[in-house]
């Protein structure tokens, strides 16, 4: 997105979009789901439930850092890192205020079509998705 089109959106589009961009990968999806289920995990705890090098690790954390998404707290010599649940709060908001403002009918297939995904297991990683 050029910088000289940043005019034509709301300041709440704009942030909407740095939050979801932050989100828009599966190792940090995954992150943030291990990290919600668990309340706190350092990146070594991370890497017991995401089968990735600790550097990727660190890596999707830092982005999700700067992004306001995850917290981190120092715990000795380790990192401690918990979700912002202000900055969830604000995407539950965005996402259910753009529902309720616009015809809900036309949202009405679109959570039959999510009933619909199986889930997919990975074994060789442990590691289950959607389809």
């Amino acid at each position: 997105m050029g910088t000289t089109k940043l005019q034509i959106y709301t300041r709440e589009q704009i942030e909407m979009a740095r939050l979801f961009k932050a989100l828009a990968h599966p190792a940090r999806l995954a992150i943030v789901e291990n990290v919600i289920r668990h309340q706190t995990l350092s990146g070594k705890d991370l890497q017991f439930y995401i089968p990735l090098a600790q550097s990727t690790i660190s890596q999707h954390l830092k982005e999700l850092h700067v992004a306001g998404i995850i917290d981190i707290r120092a715990d000795g010599n380790k990192s401690m890192y918990s979700i912002n649940k202000l900055a969830m709060l604000e995407i539950t908001k965005c996402i259910d205020r753009y529902i309720s403002q616009h015809d809900k009918s036309n949202f009405t297939g679109l959570y039959v079509e999510f009933n619909t995904f199986k889930p997919i297991h990975y074994p060789d990683f442990g590691i289950t998705s959607c389809s």
